[in-house]
């Protein structure tokens, strides 16, 4: 990837801005630490500048931790923990693991637990920064895959794949903080390795899948996108179906993303065929038709994970690359000269070890972006800011 900024980071990721910053720049804005992590998630609360990271921690247990950015010291104090049972995988190529913050500071995680089922676990942060437990849904359904999304202040939709089909549920969550769903599941007849889902809105959301089987050609692993109104009652109904180029197999690590970016447009960060992040952007009607806006070219190296989140309107971007193993890259694309083009990007270390064998994953803050990323198998989590 073609970077205008660079950030460069020594030790226990110490910032030290390396180079002169050009115009539009992506900031470093602050960095913390904390132990040992495999796989992570992270969704922001309702207080403005907190926000919540959720991992499979060192003992492959399930752990919740709450951080808060200091916009006036640039710098991230952690606040409270949880730590719950074991979720099913293995630290190296972990289970699936999703967050989304709702109303009141709460917070729901979905997680495949170690007998292989959706678990939905619901939190609140309280004002005092620790971690409350207040809901936990054990369901019947064994999945490899799980994504999910806020919809409103006390709903979230979440979308598991087994090896035949995609099922997409929308749960409420009580005031008692118990999580229970709200319709009967959409069936999506679409068997894929990897998913992600967006709410476009609290009426419409599109789910991202790969490997599903095109009807019209027959071909493998391409990226399918699928929209659907939701009702008050919770119903899911299908709006369309777009099946887009073809891109590879994703094993290990989740290599597929998609951020709303507001005024129905989607962006959608995956894989192609030779393991090279692409982006895509999309426009999502309000009737639910999916149309292309702008396809961004290959990133210069591949990677294994990768995630994108909206920024103000902008999207940005983190991987790992392969040919980079101590660095994640990161950056931030917007709307140039009638297309999608990237407008800033940095990079950043700290992994002793490869970063290409972690995770990461980003989430929208006001107006900045919350990341957590493994490396070393160290959770570090960072607030970024872009200057346009």
């Amino acid at each position: 990837m073609k970077l205008k900024t660079k950030v460069c980071i020594a030790g226990l990721m110490m910032a030290a801005m390396c180079g002169a910053a050009s115009a539009q720049s992506l900031e470093l804005w602050a960095v913390a630490s904390a132990g040992t992590a495999y796989v992570v998630a992270v969704a922001p609360l309702s207080t403005t500048g907190e926000f919540v990271t959720a991992i499979l921690n060192g003992n492959n247990d399930l752990e919740a931790i709450a951080w808060k950015n200091n916009t006036n010291t640039r710098s991230i104090t952690r606040l409270g923990s949880w730590t719950g049972g074991p979720l099913g995988g293995s630290v190296m190529f972990g289970p699936d693991l999703a967050v989304a913050g709702i109303s009141n500071n709460r917070f729901v995680t979905a997680e495949i637990n170690d007998g292989g089922f959706l678990e939905l676990t619901s939190f609140q942060v309280n004002s005092n920064g620790t971690i409350t437990l207040l809901g936990n849904t054990d369901t019947s359904s064994v999945v490899d895959t799980v994504a999910i999304t806020a919809l409103d202040a006390q709903r979230v939709v979440t979308v598991t794949t087994d090896t035949t089909q995609a099922t997409v549920t929308t749960w409420i969550v009580n005031s008692n903080g118990s999580v229970t769903a709200q319709a009967t599941p959409a069936i999506l007849q679409i068997p894929s390795s990897s998913v992600a889902v967006a709410a476009m809105s609290s009426t419409q959301i599109v789910v991202a899948q790969n490997n599903g089987n095109n009807p019209h050609t027959g071909m493998l692993n391409v990226l399918t996108l699928t929209s659907l109104s939701v009702a008050s009652n919770g119903a899911l109904a299908q709006e369309s179906v777009l099946y887009s180029a073809q891109y590879g197999n994703a094993t290990g690590p989740p290599r597929m993303s998609v951020a709303s970016l507001g005024g129905g447009a989607l962006a959608v960060d995956c894989m192609d065929d030779g393991g090279y992040p692409i982006l895509n952007f999309w426009n999502i009607s309000a009737s639910g038709l999916i149309t292309l806006l702008s396809s961004s070219q290959n990133y210069d190296n591949p990677a294994t994970t990768l995630s994108v989140a909206n920024m103000g309107g902008y999207a940005f971007t983190i991987d790992n690359a392969e040919a980079t193993p101590n660095l994640y890259e990161t950056a931030v694309w917007g709307q140039s000269q009638g297309t999608y083009q990237m407008l800033a990007g940095s990079t950043v270390g700290g992994c002793t070890n490869y970063c290409y064998w972690g995770t990461a994953a980003a989430a929208a803050l006001e107006g900045e972006v919350a990341t957590a990323t493994t490396g070393s198998s160290t959770l570090f989590v960072e607030v970024w800011l872009f200057l346009p």
